[in-house]
């Protein structure tokens, strides 16, 4: 095997030790919808056939399908990020303690709620997702801006087109 790779310039690299890590959601609507069996692998790959050309597909050496975390898994996930999100109030010695409820809660509403709008394309590139909660207190409510432009994923800021954050007043 040559493990070079070379571009439309001519131009070559070794690849030789190289690991390249792809990443997609193809098939990911085979696991929404709870069709897991057996054939689950082959089902997820007739999803990717149909947007990777097989000479692509015939060059990779091993594609790893994952299963979906479940639900201690994303409770464990959320409060990560709810921890990693409000590091800037430990400057001023202020600590956020969210009960098991509360994370049960917001995983098992956004997760199936978020999943299902992916799944139906109702999120799109450049749009912006507003989670608050309805009315009745009793549920999530979700909003989407459509062509809200692109936003720093770690703050959830709007960038402008020349790269700088926007100030909302």
């Amino acid at each position: 095997m040559d493990r070079r790779l070379t571009d439309s310039k001519r131009r070559s690299v070794d690849f030789t030790n190289t690991v390249i890590t792809m990443t997609s959601s193809f098939g990911s609507n085979i696991f929404l919808e709870g069709s897991l069996g057996n054939d689950t692998m082959e089902n997820v790959m007739k999803e990717v056939r149909k947007h990777f050309k097989l000479e692509l597909l015939n060059r990779l050496t091993k594609i790893v399908v994952f299963n979906p975390l479940h639900a201690d898994q994303l409770r464990k996930v959320c409060h990560l990020q709810l921890k990693d999100g409000v590091s800037s109030l430990a400057d001023k010695h202020i600590n956020l303690d969210v009960s098991d409820q509360s994370l049960n809660f917001i995983v098992k509403k956004s997760y199936d709620h978020l999943s299902n709008m992916l799944l139906h394309r109702e999120m799109v590139e450049n749009s912006t997702v507003k989670i608050g909660v309805s009315d009745d207190a009793g549920e999530l409510a979700y909003t989407i801006e459509s062509n809200g432009g692109p936003v720093n994923a770690p703050t959830g800021e709007k960038i402008s087109r020349s790269g700088s954050k926007e100030n909302e007043e």
